[in-house]
Formats: C-alpha cells, structure tokens, sequence
C-alpha cells in the first residue's frame, strides 16, 4: 500500500510537468502502471482519463470512463454519464448512448438538459414509445407557456403510435391549458368516437352551443 501511494504521488508529478509541457501523453506508461497498479484508486483513473482527453483516444477515453464510474460520488456519476453519452453519440453507438443518458437520469431523474439530449437522440432513432415517455418527464418541468408545444408533440407521437387513450388524455390536458385549436378539437372528438366514449363526446357538442346564441347557425349546427 505505501508503495502505490508513492507511485501515485510520483505519477502526480509526472503528469503535472508533462502537461506544463504540452505532452501530457509522455507520461501515458507511468499513468497506466498507476491505474494498474491501483484500480480502486478514481484518481488514477481521473489522470488516464485526462490523458485520453486529445482527438483520436475516444474509445480508450470511453472505457477508462466506464471503469471510473462504479468507483464515483452520486453527485459525480450523473455528470461522468453524460460524457459517456456524449463520447458514444460522437462514436455513432447511439443505443449505447441512449443507455448512459438513461444511467445519467436514474441519478438526476429532473436534469433537464439530459431528458433534452435523450429526447433528440430518441427522435434520431425514431424510438416514438420511449419517446413519448421522456417527453412527459420534460412536460413536467417545463414553464406554462411551453407546455403547449410539447402537449401537441406528445400527441401527436401517440396518434403515430396508436395510443388512443394517451393521444385522448393527452388531448384533453391540452384543452385544459385553454390552448386547444379546431383542429386539436376534431382531432379529440374523432379518439373519443373511435374509444366509444359517446357521452363525452355529446357533453362537449353541449359545452360548444353554450358559446352561442340560441337559434343561431352555429348553435343549430351543434344540436344534438
């Protein structure tokens, strides 16, 4: 044990004045005796990692990244998962990507930025289920005025899919935010007609007349 802790400490120097000098893969061999020497030891890991930072290493940056990760604080796993992610996008491994994007979020469940990142890759796969799925995590955290947006992107996902009862009670969370379009509307009566839900769809040709005065063409067309 004294004797990895005084490689390490002379490893330490090593890396430190090679990176002064602008070679810091001059000191890749002691590095690697380190990391071999004390696989337990996350900082003899940081120190390869940051030898494998240069253009060319990603894929020995990867794996020294997967071998630090077990060996991290929760609170540094989440941002370790993310770069993972990012080095397998860049890799063109997108399932792999995907599976560190969703290894980020079991640490930080409302990072934003990485449902956004998950959300895009998804929609480059055109995984629509998942999809949809990581689109109602970030619905929740969005502002009310961006609910809208993503309310009819969901929606629409769903209908792609064939999730009538989603696309309804999706629809109908839409229509709650008051933001809801005749075409949101016809779109919601044709579900409802199609899951057979008849009264909900004569309750709301009810709602609609009320927005009219009696006897008028609007009111009449509506009568049930």
């Amino acid at each position: 044990t004294h004797d990895r802790a005084r490689l390490g400490l002379l490893v330490r120097e090593i890396e430190t004045l090679q990176t002064r000098r602008g070679t810091p893969e001059l000191a890749l061999a002691w590095v690697q005796r380190w990391a071999a020497s004390s696989p337990e030891d996350p900082e003899a890991l940081r120190a390869l990692a940051r030898i494998h930072e240069q253009p060319g290493h990603e894929a020995q940056l990867t794996a020294t990244l997967e071998t630090l990760d077990p060996l991290l604080e929760l609170s540094e796993q989440a941002a370790n998962r993310r770069q993972l992610a990012a080095l397998y996008e860049s890799r063109g491994q997108l399932d792999d990507a995907v599976r560190a994007y969703e290894r980020a979020l079991v640490v930080e469940p409302r990072h934003l930025e990485t449902l956004e990142s998950l959300q895009a890759l998804l929609r480059d796969l055109g995984d629509k289920a998942k999809l949809v799925e990581v689109l109602q995590r970030i619905l929740e955290l969005r502002e009310p005025r961006e609910r809208a947006s993503c309310l009819v992107d969901i929606a629409e996902l769903q209908d792609e899919i064939g999730d009538i009862a989603g696309a309804i009670q999706t629809r109908l969370a839409l229509e709650r935010e008051d933001r809801g379009s005749n075409e949101q509307d016809e779109r919601l009566d044709t579900l409802l007609e199609a899951a057979g839900r008849h009264e909900e769809i004569e309750a709301r040709l009810r709602g609609r007349r009320e927005d009219f005065d009696a006897g008028s063409a609007e009111w009449v067309a509506l009568e049930l």
